[in-house]
């Protein structure tokens, strides 16, 4: 693959439990404080993508709805008409938990599955799919509209950081080095490597003999570290990926807690996305 530089430009169970579904964490915690703190005034903006992460399996009967959902909620947003306060950043997590029961989902990871389980350490919830975690803040079903749908306008009104996000693929190599700058920030930040429109047929399981289709299935994921405002981190690039279609996605977050900065942009096309 040519190397290209871009500019600087962000319990197994289908039932959640009988908790709060909404509020994932306290107003004000350890990590928020501390997080913020280490990032500049200057660096805030109020209009900020907002994160939707969907934490489904293929092996869920109850998922496919959900995954649907996601698809038409990334549409509406990329739409000139789009209904949202904000650009939204969607990103479909595939448990692992889920593959013991006859159908083995291939773009499940144990990554996606601790991820979720770092959200429900928070509040001692036990952890399900679908789950839909807006901003790392709010819970829900992951195909209540209804629910999804004000916790995203909730969202918007949380403050964020400015992220600067860009990548280089050298010539040749297997992985994305992305490069972010966040003002005045040292301390972590969460990267991402999704991928849309990905279909495959499902042969065995809860959903046999069904053809799937999912938007911001997250081929990667890895936690980097920023010094003074500069940050690195690499990627996992695989020849089965379809470049046209991949995105980079950025995260300004302590594990489990709040999203204080996102920023996506397209490799394809060498410029951020919507």
């Amino acid at each position: 693959m040519a190397g290209i530089l871009v500019a600087l430009a962000s319990l197994i169970a289908c039932e959640p439990s009988s908790s709060d579904p909404y509020a994932l964490s306290a107003e004000s915690s350890p990590n928020q404080q501390s997080l913020t703190s280490r990032a500049d005034d200057k660096g805030s903006s109020a209009k900020g993508p907002i994160v939707l992460e969907l934490f489904t399996s293929q092996g869920c009967s109850s998922c496919p709805p959900a995954d649907r959902l996601l698809r038409e909620l990334k549409s509406q947003s990329d739409s000139s008409e789009s209904p949202f306060p904000q650009d939204l950043i969607v990103l479909s997590e595939h448990v692992d938990y889920w593959n013991r029961l006859g159908w083995t989902d291939p773009y499940s990871s144990s990554k996606f599955s601790a991820r979720q389980q770092s959200y429900a350490q928070l509040t001692g919830d036990q952890v399900y799919t679908p789950q839909m975690v807006i901003q790392g803040k709010y819970s829900m079903v992951g195909h209540s509209r209804s629910e999804i749908v004000p916790a995203i306008r909730r969202a918007a009104a949380m403050q964020q950081h400015k992220i600067e996000l860009g990548f280089v693929i050298p010539p040749g190599r297997t992985n994305v080095s992305v490069e972010a700058r966040i003002a005045g920030y040292s301390g972590p930040i969460v990267l991402f490597l999704a991928e849309d429109g990905i279909q495959n047929h499902v042969p065995r399981g809860e959903n046999a003999d069904r053809d799937l289709l999912h938007d911001g299935v997250v081929r990667d994921l890895k936690n980097a570290s920023c010094a003074k405002g500069k940050c690195k981190g690499e990627l996992d690039l695989k020849p089965e990926y379809h470049f046209q279609n991949l995105r980079i996605v950025a995260l300004l977050q302590e594990p489990g807690g709040p999203i204080h900065g996102a920023a996506q942009l397209s490799p394809a096309d060498g410029k951020k996305s919507k």
